[in-house]
């Protein structure tokens, strides 16, 4: 399907089905650097009835691996993946705008490992992990590890959630984990790298030390409650973002 989402009538807004066509038409803004132009996309899907994740997942991020994608093609500079990437961070802003403002359960931290500037993908999972009613620490790219066990002391979150997208940084993120596991804090560990083995792709994610596999965005909330045990290892049904 391409072009605009269909409608039935004038006042319909698009539906689930026309996911498709709808990630089409947000690539079309990026594709202009056309930040209001997205924006009034996402929000008139919020309007719609699309939840949080169905917007950020869905539409969001299944657009910016399609960017990234093209970069790799050299089909897309690095300017425009960029301008594409700004407009994506304005919209995740406008999203989490919407959200009520009060949490009704825990406290969960979120932060990319140490060296890890692609913070993007776990911007979005703080804002779905709000949606679901958590409160959300979002410390944002690159925190080290001996930073990030202080801010632990002093915020005393529930969970902690660790974002990693480059393969080279997952040793840092193992040792980030058992940092974490040895404050007390249970670790939820996610993001594409988490999926790599030194031979390349795999469908499980066991980063070193991690009490759970890296799941995806929308799956992340279902594991920020504070263990008795340490978890076992559970497939992962989706790809990450």
């Amino acid at each position: 399907m391409t072009g605009a989402p269909e409608r039935a009538g004038p006042d319909r807004a698009p539906t689930r089905t026309d996911a498709t066509a709808v990630v089409e038409a947000y690539l079309r803004c990026l594709d202009a650097a056309d930040h209001p132009a997205a924006t009034r996309l996402a929000l008139g899907l919020l309007d719609g009835g699309w939840t949080v994740a169905d917007v950020l997942v869905d539409v969001v991020a299944a657009a910016q691996r399609e960017i990234g994608l093209r970069w790799l093609a050299g089909r897309w500079s690095v300017a425009q993946e960029h301008a594409a990437t700004h407009v994506s961070e304005q919209v995740v802003g406008a999203v989490g705008a919407r959200i009520p403002p009060a949490p009704t359960r825990g406290h969960v931290l979120l932060a990319c490992v140490e060296g890890e500037w692609h913070a993007l993908a776990a911007r979005i999972v703080a804002e779905v992990v709000r949606a679901d009613g958590w409160r959300v620490t979002f410390l944002g790219a690159s925190v080290p590890g001996r930073h990030l066990v202080s801010y632990l002391h002093q915020a005393g979150p529930d969970t902690v959630l660790l974002s990693c997208v480059q393969p080279h940084r997952l040793i840092r993120a193992g040792r980030m984990i058992e940092a974490c596991r040895a404050a007390g804090v249970p670790v939820v560990a996610g993001g594409p790298a988490s999926a790599w083995t030194a031979g390349g792709p795999r469908r499980w994610a066991l980063p070193p030390g991690a009490v759970r596999p890296a799941t995806p965005p929308g799956c992340w909330t279902g594991a920020c409650r504070r263990p008795r045990t340490p978890v076992g290892l559970r497939r992962r049904t989706r790809t990450n973002t």
